[in-house]
């Protein structure tokens, strides 16, 4: 039997049987399903998580100390290094979506990066060099 970590940092679902949580005290990805287990997760450290409705698990965080953004379809995820924007270093601090084609992540220095399905975009607009905390949307689009 793995123990399971009594405290999680980020946590994201679809539902109430697809619940993947970070445990930073255990540096691990967990999936819950009926039961909690380790996921597996390029990530040394998570700071935002959302969950597709179709399954696909977003996250963004640190690898190696650089700042990442990836997703996980499947048993595979896919990271890239979050872009700087104006020679400072970005980094994702929140993920929200609509569907699994269209995601947003913001954070430091006024970063906000959008996937289209395809491919993350730096979608961030000029010298703004704000901190994002939060993003949602009250509409499906």
């Amino acid at each position: 039997v793995t123990p399971v970590p009594t405290q999680f940092g980020e946590m994201a679902g679809s539902g109430p049987m697809d619940v993947w949580a970070w445990s930073g005290g255990a540096n691990s990805l967990y999936h819950y399903d009926g039961a909690w287990a380790p996921g597996s997760s390029p990530f040394d450290v998570v700071t935002a998580m959302w969950i597709a409705p179709t399954g696909e698990v977003y996250a963004a965080g640190e690898i190696a100390g650089d700042d990442y953004i990836g997703r996980r379809v499947g048993m595979a995820w896919d990271a890239e290094k979050v872009p700087d924007k104006e020679g400072f270093p970005g980094n994702v601090d929140a993920l929200w979506g609509t569907s699994a084609d269209d995601v947003i992540g913001v954070g430091g220095e006024g970063t906000v990066l959008h996937w289209n399905g395809t491919r993350w975009r730096n979608v961030s607009q000029g010298d703004v060099m704000f901190f994002f905390s939060s993003v949602f949307n009250s509409s499906r689009r």
